[in-house]
């Protein structure tokens, strides 16, 4: 048990402390406003005042940021702290920190950024180059759960009795089935339609593969389901293969949902890993269509579907959460960028 002292205890705090502690570390986390409570408690103790308290427990200056109330542009001083231009500098050098880690990870991992005011891409998200974590070099580490961890070393140092959960590492391969097969049961007009296409661009190439597969001489360049399973199975790895399962539109074009050839080729993948949905393009903001897509696709493999990533990672905060919980998703895997590789929310978590 972490005893967090603060003269005001505000819901934001609750939830970065006990994320923190509870999520990364395996600690209860219990709050007081007391000072004298504070003070004779035995307890490994963290003082998030802006004066020290007890010699004995760490203390963070705090920013106001966890203490505000609505959204609002926070102005943002940064320090460098272990090689990393940290967010929320302080200016109290006697504090464990010349930052607040805490309000640091607040805005980090609840994307705080991406509730006000940004340009939209061209496909209508949040791109990475207006993140503060790419504008300052931090994009590709994990520093969320780095300052947690020089929060634990410090704690561990003053109370070495207490044990913290260590971090157990996993990798969970994800693969987005956009489109099942390149020329494969595409139907008569979608393969006429792609043919004249090809023809049009002169790509010759294109054209007569798109026949040699149709005509089972060739295989379709796209139907690598086979090589990925193995592979899976080869090096003991749970995949989760999330399946556009949408009506066909300009940017959802997988092979159509009523073809028992694909329905039979996701029930064959179900066998060996888990799926997922994958929201077609326009459902981020359309809680009817995030609903009736995973419906049909639970109904269709006659299972729970639980995992999610929207097409083209486009979504929009809170509100696409809010639908895909409503819709019965438990597990979202969106939170990344199209273009820059790293960690949207700050976390390997």
């Amino acid at each position: 048990m972490i005893l967090v002292y603060s003269k005001e205890v505000t819901i934001r705090m609750k939830y970065i402390f006990s994320l923190i502690f509870k999520e990364f570390m395996g600690q209860e986390v219990n709050f007081t406003s007391d000072a004298e409570e504070f003070i004779n408690s035995d307890l490994p103790k963290v003082n998030y005042t802006e004066s020290p308290v007890d010699d004995r427990g760490m203390w963070i200056f705090p920013h106001e940021l966890l203490f505000e109330l609505g959204i609002k542009e926070p102005e943002i001083e940064f320090v460098e702290f272990k090689g990393i231009r940290c967010p929320f500098k302080v200016y109290e050098s006697k504090a464990d920190f010349p930052f607040d880690p805490f309000a640091a990870s607040f805005y980090l991992i609840t994307r705080y950024e991406e509730y006000l005011p940004f340009k939209k891409d061209s496909y209508g998200r949040f791109s990475a180059d207006q993140s503060i974590a790419y504008q300052n070099g931090f994009l590709q580490f994990p520093v969320v759960d780095q300052w947690a961890y020089k929060v634990r070393d410090l704690i561990k140092a003053k109370y070495p009795e207490v044990d913290f959960r260590e971090p157990k590492y996993e990798f969970l391969p994800t693969i987005d089935v956009d489109v099942a097969y390149a020329y494969r049961l595409r139907g008569l007009l979608r393969t006429v339609g792609g043919a004249i296409q090809a023809l049009s661009k002169f790509d010759v190439d294109s054209f007569f593969q798109r026949f040699r597969v149709i005509a089972g001489i060739e295989k379709d360049p796209f139907d690598t389901f086979s090589y990925l399973l193995k592979l899976h199975q080869k090096f003991d790895l749970n995949a989760i293969f999330f399946i556009l399962f949408a009506d066909y539109d300009v940017n959802d074009k997988n092979i159509s949902i009523l073809n028992r050839k694909f329905q039979n080729l996701i029930k064959s993948l179900g066998d060996y890993a888990e799926i997922g949905i994958h929201p077609s393009y326009n459902s981020f903001d359309m809680p009817n269509k995030i609903r009736k897509e995973t419906e049909r696709l639970a109904q269709t493999i006659n299972k729970e579907i639980t995992r999610s990533r929207q097409h083209f990672l486009r979504m929009s905060l809170p509100s696409t959460y809010r639908y895909l919980e409503k819709a019965g998703i438990r597990e979202d895997y969106t939170m990344g960028y199209a273009v820059h590789i790293g960690f949207r929310a700050s976390t390997a978590r």
